[in-house]
């Protein structure tokens, strides 16, 4: 390579790069350890400043109880994209999903806590599932041939499966000290915001309910049969916030989270059940407290 080629490489590495982003790594390389403590803290802000985050968590979500819902403890996860603006100031995107679920297919299942219900088989707590209505079949659900009540509707909690997945955006705010030891490890965050959350509502019926899915769109002697859901969404609700992070590296740090979010899931037909029966669900709230941690990365 001729002493004319690298004169000419040199030039537009100067017009690529700014020469203030040269003189920046140069300045940082040749700060001396603990440089920070002769400082204020925005001058310190400025200088270590940036401007995304981008990492994972991950969730215990535990779901209150409601007047037609009881959900165990099931796991989640979040992804957020989180920016700091000015002095720890900004604001979060994130993308949140989890997985609750109540009863199994062949045990009543309680959820003991939230207070005492009227459920003989739960005496200590609720019965888990959610809350479905239908007409009457007539003689009886188990019957092939029944026919719907023209007046009467049942009302019944069922084992069911709820899948949440939300987009939220909010304001982020984590305190900003950093020319204190102290506070360039440890550093408390808070935030809240609105979310649109898609909420899936799979019901588990028994055999009582045979005529709810002896219909064309499922195989009601399929054990692995999907049963009749609910698919809902854009859902608006609302979320807040707090915990801290661990900076164990300018790039790195862990973070830990106690949050809470609320949607109502209004009530809804049931996917692939048999329609002359207007088989739904019963409304309810989806309010979960959520706390876990995860891992961050600063840009």
């Amino acid at each position: 390579m001729t002493a004319r080629t690298l004169a000419l490489l040199a030039v537009i590495a100067s017009l690529l790069v700014p020469p203030a982003a040269f003189a920046q790594a140069a300045k940082k390389e040749e700060m001396p350890e603990g440089w920070w403590r002769d400082k204020n803290a925005f001058e310190v802000w400025e200088e270590e400043h940036k401007w995304v985050r981008l990492g994972m968590r991950f969730y215990g979500f535990n779901p209150a109880i409601d007047e037609h819902a009881a959900l165990k403890l099931g796991p989640g996860l979040a992804v957020p994209v989180t920016t700091d603006f000015f002095m720890g100031i900004g604001m979060k995107i994130a993308f949140l999903g989890s997985y609750n679920t109540a009863g199994s297919n062949d045990v009543v299942d309680c959820v003991d806590r939230g207070g005492i219900g009227s459920d003989p088989a739960c005496p200590s707590g609720h019965r888990g599932g959610v809350d479905y209505t239908w007409r009457e079949p007539i003689p009886n659900g188990s019957d092939p041939d029944a026919t719907p009540s023209p007046s009467n509707f049942v009302e019944e909690r069922r084992r069911t499966h709820v899948a949440f997945f939300a987009l939220t955006i909010g304001g982020n705010y984590e305190l900003t000290i950093p020319n204190l030891q102290f506070f360039r490890v440890f550093q408390p965050f808070v935030g809240g915001g609105v979310m649109l959350a898609w909420v899936q509502t799979y019901s588990d019926l028994d055999t009582t309910e045979f005529v709810l899915i002896d219909n064309e769109q499922n195989n009601a002697f399929d054990d692995d049969n999907v049963d009749p859901y609910a698919d809902q969404g854009p859902e608006v609700g609302g979320e807040v916030y707090g915990g801290f992070h661990l900076n164990v590296h300018d790039i790195f740090r862990f973070t830990f989270e106690l949050g809470y979010h609320r949607v109502v899931v209004g009530e809804a037909e049931l996917n692939k059940a048999t329609p002359e029966f207007e088989a739904q669900h019963l409304e309810y709230t989806l309010s979960q407290l959520r706390f876990g941690g995860g891992f961050e990365f600063r840009f």
